[in-house]
C-alpha cells in the first residue's frame, strides 16, 4: 500500500512539473514576442527590399506602375543628373486608347531636366514584369549595354530584380537594384498602416506565384533566347 501511494505521489509531482515547464515555456514565448516581433515584421518588411551599392552604368531604367507623384521617375532623373548613367529608359503600358505612360514619363522627365536625347521611353505591351524584362533584354542587346541601374518601388524590388536576372541571364548584362521612394510602403511599420500593408501582401503573393509558376514561362523564353544569336534578338 505504502510503494502503491508513493507512486501515486511521484506521479503528480511529475505531473505538476511538466504543467510548469509548458507554462514556462508559453510565457516565454509570450514574453519573447512582446519584445521582439517589432524586429520579426520590420524583417518582413525590409525583406521585398533590395538596395545594391551603386556605380556608374550604361542606363538607368525606370519600370512601369509608377504612383500618381511620379516617385520612380523623380528617382532615376536624379539618378541620371547625379552621373550615374548615360541613357534614362522609362517603361510605360498602355493606359487608354493610343497612350501609354511611357510618354507621360518622358514629359515627367523632360521637366526635370533631363536632356532628350538621353530619354529613351519604351511603350510596353502587357501588364507584367516579365514583359518589361524581355522588351528591356531587346533594346539593351542592340545598345550593347553592358549595365544598368534598376529603378522601382522598395517592395517591388526584390521580385523585379529576381525576375530580370532571369530573362537577361546569359547577356553579362550586369543588374544594380535601386529602390525609390513610396509614401505607401513603410516596411519598419507596415502592420500599423493600410497601404503599406496591402502592397506587403500583394508583393509576396506575386512573389510566390512568379517563383512557383511564372519562373517557366521565364525559363522558356530563355531557352528561346538562347538558340537565336545575340544580335537577331
Amino acid at each position: 500500500m505504502k510503494a502503491g501511494k508513493s507512486l501515486k505521489r511521484k506521479d503528480r509531482k511529475v505531473k505538476i512539473m511538466f504543467r510548469l515547464v509548458k507554462w514556462l515555456i508559453i510565457l516565454g514565448i509570450i514574453i519573447g514576442l512582446y519584445f521582439f516581433y517589432p524586429n520579426i515584421l520590420k524583417a518582413i518588411g525590409n525583406y521585398l527590399i533590395v538596395s545594391d551599392k551603386l556605380e556608374k552604368c550604361d542606363a538607368i531604367l525606370v519600370l512601369a506602375g509608377d504612383n500618381g507623384e511620379g516617385e520612380r521617375v523623380k528617382e532615376g532623373a536624379k539618378l541620371f543628373k547625379e552621373g550615374y548613367g548615360k541613357y534614362l529608359v522609362l517603361n510605360g503600358n498602355e493606359i487608354g486608347w493610343n497612350t501609354y505612360a511611357a510618354d507621360i514619363m518622358e514629359k515627367q522627365a523632360l521637366s526635370l531636366k533631363v536632356p532628350h536625347s538621353a530619354i529613351i521611353p519604351v511603350r510596353i505591351d502587357g501588364n507584367s514584369t516579365i514583359e518589361e524584362a524581355k522588351t528591356n533584354r531587346n533594346i539593351f542587346v542592340k545598345k550593347n549595354f553592358r549595365s544598368f541601374i534598376l529603378v522601382s518601388s522598395s517592395y517591388h524590388t526584390r521580385r523585379a530584380k529576381w525576375i530580370f536576372s532571369k530573362v537577361l541571364n546569359g547577356t553579362g548584362i550586369k543588374i544594380l537594384s535601386h529602390p525609390s521612394k513610396d509614401r505607401e510602403y513603410n516596411p519598419d511599420k507596415w502592420w500599423r498602416e493600410r497601404p503599406s500593408a496591402k502592397n506587403l501582401f500583394y508583393e509576396y503573393t506575386k512573389l510566390l506565384w512568379y517563383k512557383a509558376v511564372e519562373r517557366f514561362n521565364v525559363d522558356s523564353f530563355k531557352k528561346e533566347s538562347s538558340e537565336k544569336p545575340l544580335q537577331e534578338q
